[in-house]
Parts: structure tokens; sequence; C-alpha cells
């Protein structure tokens, strides 16, 4: 029995080290926000679990240690805001009913002089073991980081992006999207974050700009051969 017990044991160990047992990603969409649930301190506002189950953020929601996100109001003062865009209510969204905004802004709601606290959005759990890239909708100055690592975003259409994730596939890590803009009231939308065992498709700027350097580059070799 002591046997078994070790044995269990350690395969419970391997499990979780590999990451076989670890907690997938949650509430992607958005769409599992149930504003009817956690009202804030006043109307208007949702506690945080109501608006964005799932999620972790960073900065304040707007009051001091409050932790709330807007629902109909718009946000005063200069601080980071979060707020739950609900097509119902006449929100612009990027899909589904409901997306998220934030944005990055000083530690006091009213002195400029403040410390700079950037938003984002983040969650720690495990990348599928056959994701290859990262998709999602975004507007505005939108920055993905991998356990810290800023990924490069390729754009597919206006609001749709994808990044290469195939380095962190089978592990845990943590997905933060963060406004990376330097001045208040400069919001972010996000929305429809999906995994895909698809590639990343370079933009077609891109493909071209490869293309003239390795067209320039033989026609560089051209020339030498020429000299010789």
């Amino acid at each position: 029995m002591y046997q078994l017990r070790q044995c269990l044991s350690l395969t419970a160990l391997l499990l979780c080290s590999t990451g076989l047992w670890a907690q997938s990603f949650s509430n992607l969409d958005f769409e599992a926000a149930n504003p009817g649930v956690g009202p804030g301190p006043i109307p208007g506002l949702l506690s945080w679990a109501a608006a964005a189950p799932g999620w972790n953020h960073g900065g304040s929601g707007g009051n001091g240690d409050i932790d709330f996100v807007y629902q109909d109001l718009p946000h005063v003062g200069i601080s980071p805001w979060y707020a739950l865009l609900d097509r119902e209510a006449g929100s612009s969204v990027l899909q589904g009913r409901y997306s998220l905004s934030f944005a990055s802004g000083h530690a006091s709601s009213l002195d400029p002089g403040s410390a700079w606290v950037p938003a984002y959005l983040s969650q720690t759990a495990l990348i599928p073991l056959d994701a290859r890239s990262v998709q999602w909708l975004g507007t505005g100055p939108l920055q993905l980081f991998v356990n810290g690592q800023a990924l490069t975003g390729v754009a597919a259409s206006p609001n749709a992006w994808a990044a290469d994730l195939s380095a962190y596939a089978g592990q845990i890590a943590e997905l933060r999207f963060q406004n990376m803009a330097l001045s208040p009231q400069i919001p972010v939308t996000l929305d429809g974050i999906a995994f895909s065992t698809a590639a990343v498709v370079p933009e077609p700027a891109s493909v071209w700009l490869l293309l003239g350097g390795l067209t320039g580059l033989m026609g560089i070799q051209r020339r030498h051969r020429a000299g010789l």
C-alpha cells in the first residue's frame, strides 16, 4: 500500500510538472460576464468577478483600492480604469455581447505627477500542447506578453491579430495584454482570444520586404561574379 501511495504521489507530481493537470485558460471571449450577479458600490459599477471572471488585472479600478469595473458610467480623473462593454446596452464591441476596455493612468486620479500605472489583463494557465499561435481581437496600443516576454502581433485585419506561441506550447504560462499608452484616457479594447494550431502568416508587406531583400542580395551576388 505504501508503494502504491508513493507511485500515485510521483504520478501526480509528474502530471503537475508537465502541465497535464494544470488549469486551462477561461473566459477568453469575456462572454462569461454576469452583470446581474456582482453589482459594485453604486449603480453602474460591477465587481471584478462579475465583469471578468478568470482574469487578473493591474492598476486600480479607478478609485483607490476599490476593485470594480465600469458598466454604464464614464471614468472621471486620470487613474487606470476598466469597463465592460455590452452590445445590448449600445456599446461598440468587437464580437459577441461583451468586450473589455481599459486604460492606463496615474496612481492618483487627480495628480498628474503621481506614478504611472499600466493597466493590463492577465491569466496564468496551460498553453495547449498543439498551440502554434494565439489570436485576438484588439484596438489601441495593446501589447501581448507571455511570461514577461513581448510577442510581436501580426495583423490579419484591422482589429484581428496573431502571434507565434509555439515556444510555449504545453507549458504553464502567463498571458498578459497590456495597454502601452503613456497618457491617461487612451483605451484599448480586447476580445476573442483563442489558441490555434495554425502558424502565424507574415503580413503581405513583410513578405514583399523579405522578397525584395533576397532579390537585392541575388543582384549583388551576380554583380560580384561578373566582376570576377
